[in-house]
């Protein structure tokens, strides 16, 4: 079994999402997996302005404006509706402006509204580079916020005696019982505990690590508890869910798992 943490790791930076970049006339949108963008798509409808109209003249102009602009969000959504089946894609970040905002969350269906994380500021025509560095920032922050939940969702079980496992020799167990639904591991392999007794059929022997750029102060044995923790998640079909916050998971030896089912 290779070592799977730091791919796992590298999977949970950078994963796959839509970005949306959208106006009341054109729209651009990625999907970046792993630090670059897999797909795009791009809509362009009739460009619109205002024009010095009055009385009924200027009513009727603004109800045509107004089913340009209508017509065209739908298509938009219709292309990231695609998008997000195709792509199995979980997360959605947008960018768009004032007059378009309201029209978009207008015509997003529920299942796709859920998926949308935030909503920044338009730059329609923003570079790639620029995009994905936005995009990718606002990910980030939404992660490290609904971390803070999910470790509390998680210690609020444990604490009641649910659905819930704490530290290293309690995960090890869990997972070698096929119980576990989501794995939570610090980020930082540093932070996790060695367990006081693993399952007698953990990995055996060190763990090789060939790096042009080794770390300082690497330590071998917790390298290969997060291995040995990732790899039995992953042949479990649990998820993984790295928390980026040490501190949050500091005092519970930096692991825990929430439970399909209790023994």
């Amino acid at each position: 079994m290779p070592h799977l943490y730091p791919l796992a790791r590298l999977s949970d930076q950078y994963p796959r999402y839509a970005a949306l970049l959208v106006d009341t006339n054109s729209a651009r949108l990625f999907v970046f997996s792993l630090g670059r963008a897999v797909d795009r798509e791009h809509v362009a409808n009739v460009k619109t302005r205002w024009g010095a109209l009055g009385g009924w003249s200027q009513a009727r102009y603004q109800r045509h404006l107004e089913n340009l602009h209508l017509h065209h969000m739908k298509e938009v959504v219709a292309v990231l509706d695609r998008i997000v089946r195709e792509d199995a894609i979980e997360h959605i970040v947008v960018a768009c402006d004032n007059v378009a905002r309201p029209l978009l969350i207008e015509q997003l269906p529920k299942e796709l509204a859920a998926r949308v994380i935030d909503i920044l500021p338009a730059d329609v025509h923003a570079p790639e580079h620029r995009v994905l560095a936005e995009t990718l920032a606002a990910l980030r922050r939404r992660d490290a916020e609904t971390d803070a939940e999910r470790v509390e969702d998680l210690l609020n079980a444990w604490r009641a005696g649910g659905l819930a496992v704490v530290g290293p020799e309690d995960t090890l167990d869990a997972l070698a019982k096929g119980q576990v639904e989501e794995l939570l591991i610090s980020a930082v392999p540093a932070a996790l505990r060695p367990p006081d007794r693993v399952p007698p059929d953990a990995t055996p022997g060190p763990v090789d690590i060939d790096t042009t750029s080794p770390q300082t102060g690497f330590d071998a044995e917790r390298a290969k508890l997060a291995g040995e923790l990732v790899a039995r998640a992953h042949r479990n079909g649990a998820r993984i869910r790295f928390i980026e916050n040490a501190s949050l998971l500091q005092q519970f030896g930096g692991v825990g798992a929430l439970l399909r089912f209790r023994m």
